[in-house]
């Protein structure tokens, strides 16, 4: 599923799981799924800041510390 069709629950599911994810691959010292997993991450946050402009948002927030 597109991003863009998306509702906030799901995007909010997706950054979730795209963090699960992400430990379990650094854990495993899996990098080419670390990145997988961040790059998911930042797309989460980029449909965010497309939805909701350039104000603040915990979540969008918790994804941009994250991701860098």
């Amino acid at each position: 599923m597109q991003l863009s069709h998306c509702t906030t629950e799901e995007l909010d599911a997706r950054a979730r799981r795209a963090e699960h994810q992400l430990t379990l691959a650094r854990q495993s010292r899996q990098w080419h799924l670390a990145d997988r997993y961040r790059r998911e991450m930042r797309a989460v946050a980029a449909e965010y800041d497309r939805r909701l402009g350039s104000g603040p948002h915990r979540t969008r927030a918790m994804l941009r510390a994250e991701v860098g």
